[in-house]
């Protein structure tokens, strides 16, 4: 078994979904994010996500860590949910298209 990796803080995630998203620069509207327990799944199977896409997802330490990172990004102006949901320690973001949902410009 490989050896675990330390759990990142959460300034160190911010910064690296920030980062992410400058690499692909777009308006901040045009962001979604959101938390879940299991973030590929939600992503393909809840937001119609492909492999095309452009999203990553990072592992909080809890499931309100992940949720203040939410509303972080979307107090700056991303889309998204920011609710605690229990179990949901994994934060995710992509960038919104006519196939996603929410789709661009909903």
């Amino acid at each position: 078994m490989p050896p675990q990796k330390p759990q990142k803080s959460r300034t160190q995630i911010l910064e690296e979904l920030q980062d992410f998203m400058k690499r692909h620069p777009s308006e901040r509207g045009e962001w979604y994010v959101g938390t879940a327990a299991d973030a590929s799944k939600e992503l393909f199977d809840v937001h119609g996500f492909k492999p095309s896409d452009v999203g990553l997802y990072r592992h909080a330490g809890s499931d309100s860590d992940a949720a203040s990172l939410a509303g972080l990004l979307i107090k700056r102006g991303a889309k998204g949910d920011a609710d605690v949901k229990r179990g949901a320690t994994n934060i995710f973001l992509f960038k919104m298209n006519a196939h996603t949902k929410p789709a661009l410009g909903e």
